[in-house]
């Protein structure tokens, strides 16, 4: 079966199975990619041995990457179910704390990037930020080799308040920005050229330097933030403080300084909850690079 077919599949029956027992379904798939994927586990272990300070990828890294990997297939429920879901629900059900980050940086005029990671409910927050702006959020996707998979998956995205726009339109980001939109990012994905290094973890990565640039061309506030499943029931998001845009006429040095910047933030939430970062690809590079060795 495509993976078309199997998203249409699994949409369809979203309706029908209770969400209790859809998310039990998604955990224990998760739990069997974990065991039957030995390059996910692998990469998985290797990233939360980097956040665990567990150099030899022990117990505490192991549990961390189960734990992330039980928790995706939580998400892909939620992603699946998306449609069955009112807007306004969403909205009920949720706690936000730091609005007043995002409202300053819209009262300001220049637009706002709101920067994430793989982490938590990422599909949601845009339906939650629509309510409050409704017509401002742009959601920046990456295309999908399928045209079909692209408008299934983009178009949920779309059908609940946010613009989608292809990672590869610049052009649109910046007349998004210059608009005083907001524009949705997922920042946290490791490149091999074409990228700034930070230091992440106490590690060295490259990553792209898409919101910095975007950032130093339009004078945009950049907004860390994340949208998780609350413990009782609900859920909880958090707008963080805006961050520090280097501005000192060095575009290269202000771009690295400002990316470090972001992941700096990212770091700090990333923390707190490991077990909801989503990071299956070899985020330092260590599989190739680092003596360290983990059993798989």
């Amino acid at each position: 079966m495509s993976v078309y077919w199997g998203l249409r599949a699994g949409i369809a029956l979203s309706r029908l199975i209770p969400l209790s027992v859809s998310y039990r379904l998604g955990m224990m798939g998760g739990e069997a990619v974990y065991w039957c994927w030995p390059s996910k586990r692998r990469n998985t272990r290797l990233n939360m041995a980097v956040i665990a300070s567990d150099p030899g990828g022990g117990p505490r890294a192991a549990a961390l990457a189960r734990a992330s990997l039980r928790n995706y297939g939580r998400y892909v429920i939620d992603f699946l179910n998306l449609p069955n879901v009112p807007a306004e629900e969403i909205v009920r059900r949720i706690r936000v704390q730091g609005w007043e980050h995002l409202d300053r940086a819209m009262e300001f005029g220049r637009g706002a990037i709101f920067v994430t990671g793989h982490f938590g409910l990422w599909d949601y927050a845009p339906v939650v930020v629509a309510s409050r702006y409704p017509g401002k959020v742009h959601v920046v996707a990456e295309p999908f080799s399928s045209d079909r998979l692209d408008r299934l998956i983009q178009g949920q995205r779309a059908a609940k308040g946010a613009t989608v726009i292809p990672m590869t339109n610049v052009r649109q980001m910046i007349r998004t920005l210059r608009s005083n939109n907001i524009l949705a990012l997922l920042v946290d994905r490791p490149v091999q050229n074409d990228g700034v290094p930070v230091t992440f973890f106490g590690r060295q990565t490259l990553v792209p330097a898409g919101a910095a640039t975007l950032a130093a061309l339009t004078g945009a506030t950049i907004l860390p933030g994340y949208m998780m499943h609350r413990e009782g029931g609900g859920y909880e998001g958090i707008i963080m403080p805006p961050v520090e845009v280097s501005a000192t006429g060095d575009r290269e040095h202000d771009v690295r300084r400002t990316t470090q910047a972001v992941f700096s933030s990212l770091e700090q939430f990333i923390a707190r909850h490991p077990h909801y970062w989503y990071m299956f690809r070899d985020m330092w590079g260590l599989a190739t690079t680092s003596p360290v060795e983990v059993k798989v």
